[in-house]
């Protein structure tokens, strides 16, 4: 799950007691069994919350706690990243599309 960061505190290291908004919009990403996933189509230089639901073999659910995540913005992308998406395709280093 996740959703727009709009609390006032943005450091990334204090992750103590998040919570989304009450009228905040909840995306729900679906996995599947696997390990890892991927989003993709995010807006670039936002902050979001992200949190990770499971449903157990039993049919019980866990569910982590909300920590902070944020995309690259263009603007502040660190200029020694290669051009490799994390799909392993290659993009440009444009100033005007989120790739």
């Amino acid at each position: 799950e996740m959703v727009i960061d709009r609390s006032s505190s943005k450091d990334a290291s204090d992750n103590r007691g998040l919570v989304p908004a009450r009228d905040a919009m909840v995306k729900r990403v679906e996995c599947g069994s696997d390990a890892e996933a991927q989003i993709h189509n995010m807006p670039v230089g936002r902050n979001f919350l992200i949190a990770v639901v499971c449903v157990l073999s039993d049919g019980s659910k866990v569910r982590s706690t909300w920590i902070r995540a944020a995309t690259l913005s263009p603007g502040s992308r660190d200029e020694q990243l290669g051009n490799l998406d994390p799909t392993n395709t290659p993009r440009l280093n444009c100033r005007l599309c989120p790739c």
